[in-house]
């Protein structure tokens, strides 16, 4: 499936572009004059698509917790919204951060990343804590179905440290050996797995003992924007892996809204930041 939306995001990441967070959280909703029905959820989703701009915009990534939070309503709305992103070609992240073992694990599988589901998107975020066994059916599964996922990794919340630095019995971080499982994977098959790794970390990487410039799949970078990253955190972190990179920003630019041409001077002024910093 080489012509997927899936391969579109891995393909034709190059660092300038960026993912444009879909996050209907109930402070913005209401600066739009917006409640959080499943039409106004809805009404949200499709304004941040109507802004998607091909040439600023590699993929755009709802949270699923925003529409969760509104029952089987915003779950509808969420559905619409991967619809018509999908009817219309543009590529979908969905921030769902699944992980489990098992036949739970081939359910989100299908709940996700299968062409028949209603809430089926090209890539999905996941987490690797109950070990990175627990991975291989999800990811098998995603290159199966022409799509992708996204494990985290290295995040930026301070609370994460000690989980993500702690040491394996190998003696290496376990951060390290999500990305070493990943590397492999994507060696052994073709680029499916993604990683997340926060744009704030600082020497994170450095201190998991893992080198990002070797990563062979695109990383999603959150903290962009809002949370204080730029192009000169994004160099330092990734150095010449960074065209790899597709930084992640939502809040810097959904405030802007509603008005969609607003949203899109936003991001036209983020990505150029990014370009030129």
């Amino acid at each position: 499936m080489s012509d997927s939306l899936w391969s579109k995001i891995r393909d034709e990441v190059d660092g300038k572009r960026i993912c444009l967070g879909v996050d209907p959280h109930s402070a913005l909703l209401e600066a739009w004059g917006l409640s959080e029905s499943g039409a106004d959820l809805y009404a949200f989703g499709e304004a941040v698509l109507q802004s998607y701009d091909e040439s600023l915009v590699a993929a755009l990534k709802p949270q699923s917790a925003f529409f969760e939070s509104s029952g089987s309503r915003g779950i509808k709305a969420l559905e619409d919204l991967l619809a018509s992103a999908n009817s219309r070609q543009v590529p979908t992240i969905l921030d769902v951060k699944r992980g489990d073992i098992g036949s739970t694990m081939h359910g989100y599988a299908k709940a996700y990343l299968s062409e028949d589901s209603p809430l089926k998107a090209d890539a999905v975020t996941i987490s690797p804590f109950l070990g990175v066994e627990s991975l291989e059916d999800m990811a098998r599964y995603a290159l199966e179905n022409g799509r992708g996922i996204f494990v985290l990794c290295l995040t930026s919340n301070p609370e994460s440290y000690g989980i993500q630095h702690a040491k394996t019995p190998a003696g290496i971080s376990v951060a390290k050996e999500i990305f070493d499982w990943a590397l492999d994977f994507n060696a052994r098959f073709e680029p499916t797995v993604g990683l997340v790794v926060g744009a704030t970390i600082g020497d994170g990487a450095l201190e998991a003992g893992i080198d990002l410039e070797t990563f062979n799949a695109p990383i999603l970078a959150p903290g962009v924007g809002a949370q204080g990253a730029g192009a000169k955190e994004i160099r330092a972190l990734f150095g010449q892996g960074a065209q790899g990179v597709l930084p992640s920003v939502s809040r810097a630019i959904l405030k802007a809204g509603p008005s969609v041409e607003d949203m899109i001077e936003a991001t036209s002024r983020i990505v150029k930041e990014l370009s030129n910093e």
